[in-house]
């Protein structure tokens, strides 16, 4: 007894994440159970005595129920890359590649000792299966009691799920029942702390992403959605990419098309739906020969991922020929999919998922929006079909007692009941709670607070760990632009040594004109300032925002891309270099690039956009003269962006805050020119920055003998005026109570000195980025 009471009193406090966005959802019997609170069980007493002193980060125990193959050839992102010759196989659609060996008996063994675990599954799947009129009854019988377990097991298991979903019917209308399923996976495994991407064609994101955000703001814009619209070859492609992109543990595939032994893909009724859908299943086969688990949630046998069958009361050709790990057959995909996620909360969380009021929100837009034609399904490719003529169908306002929503209620009596214990990896990852990171996002003014609260949400949403940021803001030196060369240089090594001091596990530049100066020798100047200050072993990560957007553009932004930029980002030719030596990496040709600087220091002074938004002038009255000012402004240089741009890219992190000004004025110019709204896209390069970030934090170990528990979860460090950046933060974060802090940075001595060190410039008025 006294050995455990000494073990316990050895590990350090738990601290259970309060703003988690499931304990905000829970109205029923039971809430989410602090991290670290004494549980009845004894087996998880037991459990929690036996894990050691720890530091507050974990590596996820991945297992999964998919035998690996011999041949596994996972490179160190954990993607696989496939050979020409079984890309074109795939192309052809001739071979047809079997799922990972489902392996049982293993699963088994884990949850030999879990009865209360399997008795839960067991009457979630009496719930799920189809009744038996159903002419898919034995079907979903067999499928749920063979693979639900499995399924849940996986997804648990699992740390990045690629969501494929989106069926279109014969007459170019999304199905409801398609988007609400993905919007309902997609935010459960975000509340588990996993990272879903969703891959669909562009008009099903669009409509996932409003069923998202309407519920979910902080997390539907910031989900990573994939959507593809290309066809043949360039679709294996492209799949090839997402997948070595990505590299998913798991993927989820919901209502997806399948193609039969015929090689046409079908509906319900027998349709075929071959021309307004991307065949995604192809997608699934990649996966098999790459040994990549799969689950299928299936209403019908035209679904792809359905089981293989001896028999089946319907045509043989009809039924899906490409199969997943696991099937779930299901007489309702929405059910299907709540069923599978109130049962992976219910492990990942001893909570419940979802409520009615929002489900019952979800399946009422979706449907009224499917049917009012708002998202249409665009022809991928031709054909000898012709399209269904659109005919809206009444829709019946949802209900309590409507199937769906009785399901739900049914699966919460079932979770509602004692906590149950799951098997040991499941029960860690609770105990332990997500990984947390430390960043340092370094700004020259009011950029870095526009920029962190999306900053923030982009990693949540795109990652399986929590990130906690230091904002730091030299707004005593903004803006930049006014600097020589020389001495912007030197206060962006004062900048960065200051930022190093607070050991992050990386340095975050959110400032386009701090990244025109040479960052390596700003690197090597801060290390050697350390290590005469008696810091040794901290490594300095600095992630190039001009480096970072550059190769997006080259990859993301077509063949004319434009970039708005400040006046001194532009004259220092940074991005054209950039640029440049990213399209050379990539081994594509050079776009041609149209860089707008969008500020005059001699002609405006004080009227560049950067000044003007830290004036909050954006956020004036508008009629008020300081907006009239900033709108004109930015009409100034929307007017110069050419028209045949393939994209337009707001590098600097105070424009996003214009972004609809931009737009408006954008889609001005193209309704003049007699072209459509919104076709040039409008980029925000924070969501690059974001992307790289979580690259390097998935790559890169946390710092060692590191306490993140003690550090705040967001918090303001500036060289400026307390209360005029308060007052910015109070407005650019939305929150009270930020702490923020007024800093000096340090004098740093540079060795070997590039010149002597200029004296600085008067203080002027904050300004640009």
């Amino acid at each position: 007894m006294l050995k455990t009471i000494a073990a316990r009193a050895a590990q350090p406090r738990l601290t259970y994440h309060g703003n988690c966005l499931a304990a905000k959802l829970r109205n029923g019997r039971f809430s989410v159970r602090a991290r670290g609170a004494p549980s009845a069980f004894p087996d998880w007493r037991e459990l929690r005595s036996s894990v050691p002193h720890r530091a507050y980060w974990r590596s996820t125990f991945v297992s999964s129920t998919a035998v690996a193959d011999s041949s596994d050839s996972r490179n160190k992102q954990g993607s696989i890359k496939l050979e020409k010759e079984d890309l074109r196989r795939i192309e052809e659609k001739k071979d047809i590649f079997p799922p990972p060996v489902f392996d049982g008996e293993a699963l088994n063994k884990r949850y030999l000792n879990k009865a209360p675990a399997q008795k839960l599954v067991k009457s979630f799947s009496k719930l799920m299966t189809a009744p038996q009129s159903h002419k898919l009854h034995i079907v979903s019988e067999q499928s749920l009691s063979r693979h639900l377990l499995a399924s849940v097991d996986a997804l648990a298991d699992a740390d990045k799920v690629m969501i494929f979903c989106g069926r279109n019917t014969t007459e170019g209308k999304l199905t409801a029942e398609s988007a609400v399923s993905a919007a309902i996976a997609a935010y459960a495994l975000h509340l588990c702390y996993k990272t879903p991407i969703i891959v669909c064609d562009e008009p099903n994101r669009r409509l996932i992403e409003m069923l998202l955000t309407a519920r979910h703001p902080e997390f539907g814009p910031y989900v990573r959605y994939v959507p593809i619209t290309e066809v043949n070859g360039q679709l294996v492609r492209r799949l090839h990419k997402e997948f070595n992109r990505h590299a998913p543990d798991l993927s989820l595939y919901i209502d997806v098309p399948g193609r039969n032994g015929a090689g046409d893909y079908l509906d319900a009724d027998g349709s075929s739906i071959s021309l307004l859908n991307v065949a995604l299943d192809q997608a699934l086969n990649m996966q098999n020969l790459m040994k990549i688990p799969s689950i299928a949630i299936c209403g019908s046998s035209v679904n792809a991922g359905f089981p293989a069958l001896n028999s089946l009361d319907e045509p043989e050709d009809s039924a899906a020929v490409i199969h997943a790990t696991h099937a779930l057959v299901v007489p309702d995909v929405v059910q299907g999919t709540l069923g599978l996620m109130e049962l992976l909360c219910s492990a990942c969380l001893d909570s419940q998922a979802y409520q009615p009021d929002w489900l019952a929100t979800a399946l009422d837009t979706a449907v009224t929006i499917t049917e009012n034609g708002v998202f249409k399904a665009p022809v991928p490719r031709s054909g000898a079909l012709q399209q269904s003529t659109w005919t809206p169908k009444a829709h019946t306002p949802i209900t309590n007692e409507h199937p769906t929503l009785r399901q739900l209620s049914a699966f919460h009596k079932l979770t509602g009941g004692r906590r149950i214990t799951w098997t040991e990896s499941i029960e860690k990852s609770k105990l332990e709670g997500p990984k947390v990171r430390h960043a340092v996002l370094y700004d020259s003014s009011d950029g870095v607070l526009i920029a962190a609260n999306d900053f923030i949400r982009y990693i949540r949403a795109r990652s399986n760990f929590v990130l906690k940021v230091d904002a730091v803001a030299d707004h005593a030196k903004a803006s930049y632009g006014k600097h020589s060369h020389e001495r912007l240089f030197e206060i962006v090594v004062d900048g960065v040594a200051f930022s190093a001091k607070l050991k992050a596990d990386v340095i975050v530049m959110v400032c386009n004109t701090a990244c025109t100066v040479d960052l390596h020798l700003v690197t090597k100047a801060v290390k050697n300032w350390l290590e005469g200050h008696g810091i040794h072993g901290y490594q300095v990560h600095i992630i190039d925002l001009v480096k970072t957007v550059a190769a997006a553009v080259v990859e993301l932004g077509g063949s004319k891309p434009t970039l708005l930029t400040t006046e001194a980002t532009s004259e220092s030719g940074a991005y054209p270099r950039a640029i440049n030596v990213a399209a050379e990496n990539a081994g594509t040709d050079l776009p041609e690039i149209t860089v707008i600087g969008c500020g005059n220091r001699n002609a405006r002074p004080n009227k560049d956009l950067a000044h003007l938004v830290n004036k909050l002038a954006h956020l004036k009255d508008k009629t008020s003269i300081a907006y009239t000012e900033l709108e004109r402004e930015v009409e100034r240089y929307v007017d110069l962006i050419p028209l045949d741009s393939t994209s337009v890219w707001l590098c600097c992190t105070h424009f996003p805050a214009l972004l609809e000004l931009f737009r408006k004025h954008l889609n001005r110019r193209l309704k003049d020119a007699g072209l459509p709204e919104d076709s040039i896209p409008i980029r925000d390069p924070l969501v690059a920055q974001a992307e790289a970030t979580i690259r390097f934090l998935e790559e890169q170990q946390p710092v060692e003998n590191k306490d993140y528990r003690a550090i705040q979860n967001l918090r303001v460090l500036t060289t400026g005026i307390k209360e005029e950046v308060a007052a910015s933060t109070r407005v650019h974060i939305g929150k009270e109570g930020v702490p923020l802090f007024t800093v000096n940075f340090p004098n740093v001595t540079i060795l070997p000195a590039p010149s002597p060190r200029t004296r600085p410039t008067p203080k002027d008025d904050r300004g640009e980025n």
